[in-house]
């Protein structure tokens, strides 16, 4: 037997914060918990829960960088690594495959954070001439 799939929800209305600001739940030395009040498309009054960084904003914009390192072998131009690190995580209680990141010092830009967390995680140095930061965006979203 088929099922005809068909929208049943039209909405009328455009989503909009209810709160100017977010009311925090909870915090941790490094994250903590708010709340978000919202009136969703269907008119319902509802909430959010998201998580954001506690260390300061750095002067690049950014709190933490997450690095696509690419190796390029020198035998094969056209043959290429990406370079990962193995970390134990405690919320999976697993090691796991991961991009090499970290948190932006004061006064660091976002390369000038990548090159060094590169290295510490990886022991690659990088030129600065060869490294470039393509996005900032948050490494903790709010999505769902």
């Amino acid at each position: 037997r088929k099922i005809k799939a068909q929208a049943t929800t039209s909405y009328k209305m455009s989503a909009y914060m209810l709160d100017a600001e977010k009311r925090e739940l909870g915090r941790g030395k490094w994250l903590r918990l708010d709340e978000i009040h919202y009136v969703s498309e269907d008119g319902k009054h509802r909430a959010w829960e998201t998580v954001g960084r506690v260390t300061a904003a750095s002067d690049s914009g950014a709190q933490g960088i997450g690095i696509l390192a690419v190796l390029d072998d020198p035998a094969d131009p056209a043959a290429k690594s990406i370079i990962l690190t193995r970390q134990f995580r405690p919320p999976v209680g697993k090691y796991v495959l991961d991009f090499p990141a970290g948190l932006v010092d004061g006064g660091e830009s976002a390369v000038e954070t990548a090159l060094r967390e590169l290295n510490e995680e990886t022991g690659y140095v990088v030129e600065q001439a060869h490294a470039s930061a393509c996005t900032v965006s948050p490494v903790i979203c709010p999505d769902p």
